[in-house]
């Protein structure tokens, strides 16, 4: 084994270390995604979602566009998205 291959697999192991630690929580761009799937009537693999400026995540996909505030509301493991925006036409 290389020493290139030792340590990625050190960064594998560091890397689990720190999802369990943190109790593998989703992202709030997962959850803004699973969310723009369904309120752009779109299936999930054609969804992405990025954080915007303002503190918005927008999620695009099929030729549209919406905007959700996310959040983790106390005690809860699963983040909230409220939608600001309705869905509207991408013009990329």
């Amino acid at each position: 084994m290389s020493r290139n291959e030792r340590a990625a697999g050190g960064d594998a192991i560091v890397v689990l270390g720190s999802m369990i630690g943190t109790g593998c929580k989703p992202h709030l761009s997962d959850a803004a995604r699973a969310r723009g799937a369904a309120d752009l009537d779109c299936p999930a693999e054609r969804v992405s979602a990025y954080p915007a400026q303002g503190g918005v995540i927008v999620a695009r996909g099929c030729g549209q566009w919406v905007q959700y505030a996310c959040f983790y509301a106390h005690g809860q493991t699963s983040p909230a998205c409220i939608r600001q925006s309705d869905p509207a036409v991408d013009v990329q």
